[in-house]
């Protein structure tokens, strides 16, 4: 779970970097919003963005057009850094949905309290959302092919749900779905998650849904990686 810090003024990126580190944050950084979504596509961990509006090449208001056009990045939450706090530049940024922004110079006792805020609650889950492959195995009596195909398949349904949630917005997304999704997930991801996913589909929050899918996904996502490597070097050693 990380944060990506988009500013073009080293300076201003180190003392972010550094106040981030310190409380135990890792981060990315880029010099501007073209190298930002370079990041975004690189990396799938990152769970919240820094965003200067003053930039080269594509500053932040562009980005933030970009950010809204692609369903893969516009769940994730920005916080905007700026010296100019009028009221136009706030509309602007309102109107192009961000809603939540610090102004420069920046402190520390400002920042921290802003991003936990924002920070969604779930990531600190990703370690437990999934079982352990082992224990699924086991209990299931399978072996690693029958694994690979229940993950694969649990692992298409997600992606496919997400997708769904992002293309046709909130008042037409078939929250039936996640009845049935809550079953599916038992055998990879137990019980804690079954019983977040049927009260998900019960509510009317549709951004609650679209966050703990998408850490869902995430976790997911980095299984998979995981398993990549794992098997990319034990081709190796072959």
């Amino acid at each position: 779970m990380s944060i990506l810090i988009v500013e073009d003024n080293v300076i201003s990126a180190r003392m972010l970097e550094g106040i981030l580190k310190h409380h135990q944050m890792p981060t990315y950084t880029a010099r501007n919003g073209l190298q930002a979504l370079q990041v975004l596509q690189e990396h799938n961990d990152v769970r919240l963005i820094l965003l200067d509006l003053m930039m080269p090449e594509m500053d932040g208001f562009q980005f933030l057009d970009e950010r809204n056009g692609s369903p893969q990045i516009k769940s994730i939450p920005v916080i905007v850094m700026t010296a100019l706090a009028d009221n136009e530049t706030v509309r602007r940024v309102i109107l192009k949905g961000c809603k939540h922004y610090v102004v420069k110079p920046i402190r520390e006792d400002q920042l921290i309290p802003k991003i936990k805020e924002m920070m969604p609650t779930a990531p600190s889950m990703d370690n437990q959302i999934l079982r352990g492959r082992f224990e699924v195995m086991e209990e299931m009596g399978l072996d690693e092919s029958g694994y690979d195909d229940l993950f694969g398949a649990f692992h298409e349904q997600t992606r496919t749900l997400v997708a769904t949630m992002e293309s046709v917005g909130e008042d037409d997304f078939p929250r039936q779905a996640l009845l049935s999704f809550s079953e599916d997930a038992l055998p990879v991801c137990g019980q804690n998650t079954s019983k977040r996913l049927l009260s998900l589909s019960e509510s009317v929050a549709v951004t609650d849904t679209r966050n703990y899918l998408s850490h869902l996904l995430h976790a997911l996502d980095g299984a998979h990686e995981r398993r990549q490597r794992i098997r990319a070097r034990m081709s190796g050693q072959e």
